[in-house]
């Protein structure tokens, strides 16, 4: 039995080495030379981005000074983003060439900045077609630039420059941008870790085997003794009450590795039964730093974020109508948002009956927290017919009127610096989030019912997303519906929302209601007039310009709201009227239009001499 058992082993342990050796050399040749690839084109993308952004800059600033010479600045804008991208280029050969229409070609080399000649062997109209496929930026290109061979990406430029370079010219052409390495330079780094990889694993893997195979012998003796260790272990995890479905027991010859499978399988049920409630407990960072014992995690310390509050409007009334069914709706809907914040780098960190908390943090300098942030919750408001009607179909099959499901989010968002670490009493914690950026957040999703929006997020979340380079590539429209103080801040903020165009019309995010784009612009115009009145009410009060002006702001307002049905005016409208004319306005707003006069609300000391002329909201 004993001889038995020994050379069975020592087959496996052959047979074991050899599958190794193949698997990770097919894991080096298919997954980290992936990587490696991957991480280069991502560079190349957000090269590219900074790249843009430099010349857009540029351009832009030269279209708005007429008097500066067009062909020069334009040169100037050009050289000075080839410059920028190629002094922080990765290696000496790094090309960054931009190439017109009419094929004239402008750009250099790391170790050349400005070539006598630049040879390429795809012309503007093969590039051209390649970004039309869609290869051009989705996949590294080859492309042979001055007879080496080279690879890169490249694609349209968004920012368009006068034909010929001339201002009087209103022809705007665009130019195609291309960023590559030499090859060589490129698969460097790729080669070189392979050679020494295998070189060092061949190394470990002749040591180590011959070292296994010899303690194979021994190991048999030892197993019976692993075994009991084994089953001690689990079985004082069961006694705390952890007790799971054990795992199928595997057929062996070997009465060692019978009794060893057993006491895995015990092992691996209690430590599974532990590993989901911790999973469904806790942040799973928090817990690596607790077993770790890495203080830098455990305890408070400064991280940039942007912060989410998503609230499920219409909550309370399917838990009325679907009582029974209220948690396992909650956990649809909930899941759902889930998969969403995963594609996103979103983390659910409390769940607060039909609230959530949830965060998109920086960990590194590339990380776009608020670009994501914004693409979760557009993504999220997207999918609530989809999650309604998958809700109705479980829940309310028959389609009854009075178990139809029908709800929606209303969602704050805010960016900034916030604390993060342990946060409790010593026998009841957890890992949680405290700052101003938490609070704006949830501030902001109460904030929704006043403006009948879905969406509001802050100017801070406004100006990070810009930084981001957010503005531009998002497919979505933001909206300045109002600027104000948040409870307790003495700055004013502004605030936005997000819009979406229908084939004729316009409506805010998450809304059912359209309305033409003139809502908008009207909304705007009397938003600034409405600011503005405050110096009215501050500067000359006995001659009742600012009562004057808020009573034709109010028709206005009013107006745009009769004529359009645009919700977000009657915020406006409630703040200016007493209690008692609004409810008049409410009942009947034809015959209440044709009044001349009406009892105002008038803006308090506070608002009038604030700094900012800015009022402070009441949420």
């Amino acid at each position: 039995m004993k001889k038995k058992l020994t050379s069975s082993l020592l087959f496996y342990d052959l047979i074991t080495l050899l599958l190794i050796f193949i698997s990770v050399f097919i894991i080096f040749e298919s997954i980290i030379k992936k990587i490696f690839v991957s991480y280069s084109t991502d560079r190349f993308t957000v090269n590219r981005d900074i790249l843009e952004f430099d010349l857009s800059n540029g351009i832009k600033s030269l279209e708005e000074k007429e008097g500066l010479s067009y062909k020069d600045f334009s040169a100037e804008c050009i050289n000075y983003a080839k410059l920028s991208y190629l002094k922080k280029a990765k290696f000496d050969n790094s090309a960054m060439i931009m190439i017109l229409p009419d094929g004239s070609i402008i750009g250099g080399f790391k170790n050349n900045l400005n070539p006598a000649t630049i040879d390429l062997s795809l012309n503007y109209e093969k590039l051209n077609d390649i970004i039309k496929s869609g290869a051009g930026e989705e996949k590294l290109q080859k492309i042979t630039i001055n007879n080496n061979k080279f690879i890169g990406s490249f694609t349209l430029s968004a920012t368009g420059l006068r034909k010929d370079f001339d201002r009087s010219n209103t022809e705007i052409v665009y130019p195609i941008i291309i960023l590559a390495d030499r090859e060589s330079d490129f698969f460097y780094l790729v080669d070189l870790t392979r050679f020494f990889f295998l070189f060092w694993l061949t190394i470990i893997m002749l040591t180590t085997g011959t070292f296994k195979l010899k303690q194979t012998a021994l190991a048999a003796r030892e197993i019976k003794a692993i075994s009991k260790m084994l089953k001690d272990e689990s079985e004082n995890i069961r006694a705390h009450g952890m007790i799971g479905t054990a795992l199928k027991e595997i057929e062996s010859d070997f009465i060692e590795v019978k009794d060893l499978n057993e006491s895995s399988i015990n092992l691996n049920g209690a430590l599974s039964d532990l590993k989901d409630v911790v999973a469904g407990v806790t942040n799973e960072e928090f817990f690596i730093g607790t077993i770790t014992k890495n203080k830098s995690i455990t305890e408070q310390h400064e991280i940039y974020c942007t912060v989410m509050f998503l609230d499920i409007k219409g909550f309370t009334g399917i838990t009325e109508k679907h009582k029974e069914h209220s948690m396992k709706i909650g956990i649809h809907i909930f899941s759902a948002v889930g998969v969403i914040l995963k594609k996103y780098g979103g983390e659910i960190r409390k769940l607060l009956g039909d609230a959530a908390l949830i965060t998109f943090k920086k960990r590194t300098e590339t990380d776009l927290t608020a670009l994501c942030g914004i693409k979760s919750a557009v993504e999220i408001l997207l999918n609530v017919p989809k999650i309604n009607h998958e809700l109705n179909s479980i829940y309310n099959p028959q389609n009854n009127p009075d178990l139809k499901i029908d709800f929606n989010f209303r969602i704050g968002m805010d960016s900034g610096v916030i604390n993060e670490g342990l946060y409790g009493t010593p026998s009841n914690f957890e890992y949680g989030i405290i700052g101003d950026a938490v609070n704006t957040a949830s501030r902001f999703e109460a904030l929704n019912k006043q403006y009948s929006s879905n969406i509001l997020l802050t100017e801070n979340t406004y100006t990070m997303l810009n930084k981001e380079g957010g503005l531009e590539s998002a497919k979505f429209d933001f909206y300045q519906i109002d600027e104000a103080r948040t409870k307790g801040k003495m700055e004013s903020s502004k605030i936005f929302t997000v819009t979406e165009k229908t084939e004729t019309k316009i409506k805010l995010l998450g809304g059912k209601k359209e309305y033409p784009d003139i809502c908008l612009k009207k909304f705007s115009e009397l938003l600034l007039r409405f600011k503005n009145s405050i110096t009215l009410w501050k500067s000359d009060e006995s001659a009742g310009k600012g009562q004057k002006e808020w009573i034709e702001i109010i028709k206005d307002f009013s107006a745009l709201h009769t004529e359009h049905g645009f919700d977000p005016v009657n915020q406006f409208i409630k703040l200016m009227l007493s209690p008692v004319e609004y409810k008049n306005y409410e009942n009947n707003h034809t015959e209440w239009l044709k009044k001349s006069d009406y009892e105002l609300n008038p803006p308090s000391a506070d608002w009038i001499n604030n700094k900012f002329l800015a009022r402070e909201l009441d949420k």
